[in-house]
């Protein structure tokens, strides 16, 4: 299950802990509550780095709303972490002085005016944030269960295991770009054959693919030769087709409507998956190469929906600093 940090104010405690017991009942059994004797912050720790270290581990936040909560300047700091984290956020109000503005991509629920009903809907929240955590995804029938030297991709994300942490930190990164905006550029660094492209393809894909109210998630494609024919390739299978040669001078703004249409999903940030983006500079021709890096830049301009996740090797990555400028 997914673990889950409580946020409430002291002189809320008794509502803290109802919740606390509500999420052991349902078998959320690694939820952190400070006040907690069992699973809280122990007599003599330092308790704001103990806060701060339990909210980078949690998947999900609980945000328990009063007036007392929008009072505590500690409240905010911890919704303003877990905000810049990209964690998974749940204001809960249990009190009509409560119900204030927290943010509009943030759903609200009520437990003030229908406990039940509101409860029943964070519990099935907090379940689809545990299994795209936690995967349960299906493994295809007659595919090979070790691929050797080849990357895992999104059909082995049923047997990707054991890098659970830096899943949830690069989802966690994407989703901050996705919220707060900014330089929406996510680069995976690292030597050759440390496992880079497992990661991004059979590990922060298929949980991405999965929330579909909140990306768009193209299939991931190597550079090689051409970047445009990958990205094409990637784009048709999104149901949006152009040629490489209509990608070279292509409006940013009208692919993302184009996409949106294609998924009904107007609200949702796009993610634009490469893999070895390397190859842009070391096996596309130099032309190619820099066309390549302009439309995304252009896609990453302020106001567009694109988040771009590129995996690369660490000793190229002079090559995208001079290709920015």
């Amino acid at each position: 299950m997914a673990r889950v940090f409580i946020s409430h104010s002291s002189r809320d405690n008794d509502a803290a802990r109802k919740i606390f017991a509500w999420l052991r009942a349902q078998g959320f059994e690694q939820g952190f509550l400070d006040i907690d004797k069992h699973q809280g912050i122990p007599p003599g720790a330092r308790w704001e780095q103990t806060l701060y270290e339990e909210l980078e581990h949690a998947q999900a936040v609980i945000l328990i709303l009063t007036k007392n909560w929008f009072d505590s300047k500690w409240c905010f700091a911890e919704f303003a972490q877990a905000r810049s984290r990209g964690k998974s956020i749940f204001p809960v109000i249990i009190s009509p002085d409560g119900d204030q503005y927290v943010g509009d991509d943030l759903q609200k629920i009520k437990l003030w005016r229908d406990e039940a009903g509101g409860l029943e809907l964070l519990a099935q929240e907090l379940t689809e944030v545990a299994l795209q955590s936690q995967g349960g995804f299906d493994f295809p029938a007659g595919r090979a269960p070790y691929p050797g030297f080849f990357a895992f991709d999104e059909d082995d994300a049923a047997i990707y295991f054991g890098r659970d942490d830096d899943i949830r930190r690069l989802i966690q990164r994407l989703e901050s770009r996705r919220i707060e905006g900014g330089r929406r550029f996510v680069a995976v660094l690292g030597e050759s054959g440390t496992g880079k492209s497992s990661l991004l393809r059979a590990g922060v894909i298929p949980r991405l693919r999965r929330v579909k109210r909140d990306w768009i998630v193209l299939s991931c494609f190597r550079p090689e030769e051409d970047p445009f024919m990958g990205l094409a390739r990637s784009l048709r299978q999104a149901g949006v087709d152009r040629t490489s040669s209509q990608l070279v001078d292509a409006d940013p703004e009208e692919l993302a409507v184009a996409l949106a249409n294609a998924h009904d999903a107007h609200h949702a940030a796009i993610l634009i998956a490469i893999d070895q983006f390397e190859e842009a500079f070391t096996r596309a021709s130099p032309e190619r190469g820099a066309q390549f890096v302009a439309l995304l830049s252009r896609m990453l301009k302020p106001g567009l929906p694109f988040v771009i996740a590129a995996t690369m090797r660490s000793d190229h990555l002079g090559d995208l600093q001079r290709a920015n400028g």
